[in-house]
């Protein structure tokens, strides 16, 4: 139903930025009207009301507009922008046309701020925008706006004007009831109320202020966290809502003289005796729904929230956040992590960072307190199964000795590390981590390791390798599968006859089996990852296993590795390599407490170690630890011993490779002891390489009895031309032998050194 309203002979332009009640006062008091019987000529009349706020304050409907422009001839759009709802979605929001949303951050509450100095030059007229909850200081006037009526103290415009008075703007309009209309008004002349002025324009409270206004124009922000950022206005607003709010709750006054100025500080002292409320839950409760109810509290609370997030990055921010976080945990309001993560995006970012020192290291790793984003985790258990299959139960040693700590063993520590690493952004427990890589340290042991971390001054750094590892693996292509290495069978690995002949091949002492079952463990580790799984096994054979690297020879390690190849595939792993290191570049620029492999002097080691000295005190001539020790030499063998100092069963070998041990033996029918001779080595050493070359060995001097086929003989020697010596050499005998079994077998014989075209 349209409301139409007779033109009205005398009219009051609005001022700019004015608020629809303040204008419609300014008209009934320039017609010496009463406020009702106004109300009514323009359209808007009802019954009274003891609303603060009138419904068409909040926003004002089309017919209201109509009416309220044919009275006045004020354009509608105009009218419009003088109501709350020109702020909707930008400082404020409303459930319906005529109530607002209180979970909007710090929407209006009742009554409102002002100037006097504005009331004072523009004739009692009231701003619009200090209905809201986020403005605390005039811009023009460099002050704080007042709250009250200087006079009665009461909340200014927090209660309905009295609709049968004509309203005099600019006064005090507080009366001890509302619906007679004979009660006294208290009249004071708002505009004599004394606030806080700043002589300097670029005072921080004005500084937050324009800062503010910016967030609700929705424009660019000069300098922190959101500048050229994408958040929307209500997100911003509700993270400085978020700090703001425990910084009123928890702070006292001393803990903000670095953060809010003196003369601020002193009104906050002033008006606030009773702060924090941190002990006042229904305090803490209003200021998380409304606005604080003076000026002086919200410009503490949003200075409080702007030296945080006025900062370059979320690092910076969490720093200057992290006396909040100190004063909550001092009053007791952190029992848990969770408690402070008040909103998403970049305000809990900052909270995680601001929390990251005072949390566990496991939480640390979690929340991945150290990056420059840190989150709630939310890598998911698949996901972090997958990274497990990319990590050894123990972690690689040239990654875990730039990490070696005092107090922590490189077995212990490795195994740590690779349970932290199923940590990082993921929010499974020890426990969890520990059982997917069968780690043989239980989580009371991995958290005691982290704990040891955590005491380093360098933890900042190795709790960014650790998850900078964490990423690096998680975007890289490991070549083995290390949890299916931890469930292969190893009892069949390097059995003691392997591990004797490879000793006799590369010219290693044997030490019988007991140096077997250490080679064999050792081997064990390096295909597993982990620890061998032999149960029972004493300290001392644990150490001397940990310093098998020490008697690797280029030439041992390689046969090891072949013989490991030759296990795998047994194992039907045919498409992984023996062993894999990833690239330390993660680590690259970090100040850790351990030493860099990389930078190690390997040569000096090796030169130590061919001079006779043991591993511990090479190690110590060569400047290097000894776990660093043990592991170079695992990856770079120490050189075989000059010529000379070789078994006889070496020299055999290198003397007679198979096919000459043939010639010799088979073709040439010398003798063992002949052959013997030349190597320079006894019949015994020649006749356990004939074994190993699986080559027959003759009895009473005479050759085996060898049978040639027909077929294959005329196949090799007529169809694809080969010669007689050439086949000779093949079976083992000579050339005149097989001679005969050409012509036994009626195949003609070519001219002596004349040779025939296979057959096409």
């Amino acid at each position: 139903m349209s409301i139409t309203a007779r033109r009205i002979p005398i009219n009051v332009e609005p001022v700019d930025g004015e608020a629809l009640d303040s204008w419609l006062e300014a008209l009934a008091a320039r017609t010496r009207t009463n406020w009702g019987d106004l109300l009514a000529a323009v359209g808007l009349g009802g019954a009274a009301s003891v609303r603060w706020l009138p419904q068409w304050m909040v926003a004002i409907s089309t017919d209201q507009q109509s009416a309220l422009h044919g009275a006045t001839g004020v354009e509608p759009t105009t009218l419009a922008a003088m109501t709350l709802s020109h702020y909707e979605g930008r400082a404020l929001a409303a459930k319906s046309r005529t109530t607002l949303d209180y979970r909007f951050p710090w929407g209006p509450r009742a009554g409102s701020r002002y100037c006097p100095q504005c009331l004072s030059e523009s004739g009692g007229r009231w701003q619009l925008s200090w209905r809201l909850g986020w403005t605390f200081a005039c811009l023009q006037h460099q002050c704080l706006l007042a709250d009250s009526c200087p006079g009665c103290r009461s909340g200014a415009m927090e209660r309905a004007r009295p609709y049968g008075l004509i309203p005099r703007p600019g006064s005090c309009e507080a009366i001890d009831g509302v619906r007679s209309p004979r009660v006294a008004r208290c009249g004071t002349d708002m505009s004599t109320s004394e606030t806080l002025t700043f002589n300097d324009e670029a005072h921080r409270v004005l500084f937050a202020q324009r800062w503010i206004n910016s967030i609700i124009d929705g424009e660019p922000l000069a300098t922190g966290l959101y500048a050229q950022g994408d958040e929307q206005g209500r997100a911003v607003l509700s993270s400085v809502r978020a700090i703001a709010v425990r910084a009123l709750s928890y702070a006292i006054p001393e803990e903000l003289e670095l953060i809010v100025a003196s003369d601020l500080l002193d009104v906050y002292r002033r008006d606030h005796p009773q702060l924090p409320t941190s002990t006042q839950r229904s305090d803490f409760r209003q200021l998380r729904i409304r606005a604080p109810r003076s000026a002086s509290l919200t410009a503490v609370g949003v200075l409080s929230a702007l030296h945080c997030l006025d900062q370059p990055d979320v690092q910076s921010a969490g720093n200057e956040l992290r006396w909040l976080t100190t004063a909550m945990r001092a009053r007791k309001a952190l029992p848990c992590t969770t408690n402070l993560l008040w909103t998403p995006g970049i305000s809990r970012a900052v909270q995680l960072a601001a929390l990251g020192p005072a949390l566990k290291p496991s939480d640390q790793l979690r929340y991945r307190t150290i990056t420059q984003w840190p989150s709630v985790p939310s890598r998911t258990h698949a996901e972090v199964r997958h990274l497990s299959r990319k990590i050894p139960t123990l972690l690689w040693p040239k990654l875990s000795l730039p990490l070696a700590i005092p107090g922590s063993h490189q077995r212990q520590l490795r195994a740590a590390l690779s349970v932290a690493l199923l940590l990082v952004g993921a929010s499974v427990v020890l426990k969890h981590s520990v059982r997917i890589l069968r780690s043989p340290i239980d989580e009371q042991g991995a958290s005691r390791v982290l704990q040891l971390l955590q005491k380093q001054p360098e933890w900042p750094n190795i709790n960014r390798a650790i998850d900078d590892l964490a990423d690096c693996l998680n975007d890289t292509d490991v070549p083995i599968d290390y949890a299916r290495r931890r469930t292969l069978d190893y009892r069949t690995l390097l059995p003691d006859s392997v591990w004797f002949r490879i000793c006799r091949e590369t010219d290693t002492a044997a030490q019988g089996s007991a140096r077997a079952a250490v080679a064999r463990c050792y081997l064990e580790e390096l295909l597993s990852g982990g620890p061998t799984g032999v149960q029972g096994l004493k300290p001392m054979v644990r150490s001397k296993i940990s310093d098998f690297p020490y008697y690797l020879t280029p030439a041992l390690a390689a046969a090891l590795d072949d013989h490991a190849l030759e296990f795998l595939a047994s194992q039907n792993v045919c498409d992984e390599p023996v062993r894999y290191e990833p690239p330390s570049t993660c680590m690259s620029g970090l100040q850790l407490p351990g030493i860099n492999p990389d930078e190690a002097d390997v040569d000096a080691l090796h030169h130590y170690l061919q001079d006779g000295l043991p591993l511990g005190r090479a190690a110590q001539r060569a400047g290097i630890e000894i776990e660093a020790a043990r592991y170079l030499l695992s990856s770079y063998p120490c050189p075989a011993l000059r010529d000379g100092d070789h078994g006889a069963y070496f020299l055999a070998k290198q003397a007679f490779p198979r096919h000459r041990f043939i010639d010799h033996y088979n073709v040439e029918c010398r003798s063992l002891r002949d052959i013997a001779d030349i190597a320079g080595v006894s019949r015994q050493t020649m006749a356990r390489l004939a074994s190993d070359y699986e080559i027959d060995l003759r009895s009473g001097g005479r050759p085996p009895k060898r049978t040639v086929e027909r077929e294959w003989l005329y196949t090799e020697y007529i169809t694809r031309g080969r010669t007689l010596p050439e086949l000779a050499r093949e079976q083992g005998v000579g050339a005149s032998t097989m001679a005969r079994w050409a012509r036994a077998h009626g195949i003609p014989l070519r001219s002596r050194g004349g040779t025939r075209k296979a057959a096409g």
